[in-house]
């Protein structure tokens, strides 16, 4: 999860827009993070153990892009932040 600004000695709308600017970095990284897991969740080639092991790191993470937009956009979200927050948890494979 990103580190969100020192507010000491700045303005409250550079803290906020230097918060903003992290989030969006974060959940960017994490899009493409949670490609990656996609394509190893659905690929029936792999064992059963390790698509689950990929689908509990996919709900990690959804949790904390989650929890980073909560933390850093709580007075405004941009667009990848609307799409992490709708994410849905995804399910484990039977082995």
């Amino acid at each position: 999860m990103p580190a969100l600004p020192d507010a000491h000695g700045v303005s409250e709308s550079q803290t906020l827009i230097a918060s903003q600017r992290r989030v969006r970095e974060f959940v960017a990284a994490g899009d493409a993070y949670l490609a990656c897991l996609d394509r190893v969740i659905n690929d029936e080639d792999r064992a059963a153990s390790l698509r689950n092991a990929a689908v509990e790191e996919y709900n990690r993470m959804v949790a904390s892009m989650e929890r980073a937009i909560a933390a850093g956009c709580a007075t405004s979200r941009s667009a990848s932040s609307r799409r992490a927050a709708g994410r849905e948890a995804a399910v484990k494979i039977a082995a």
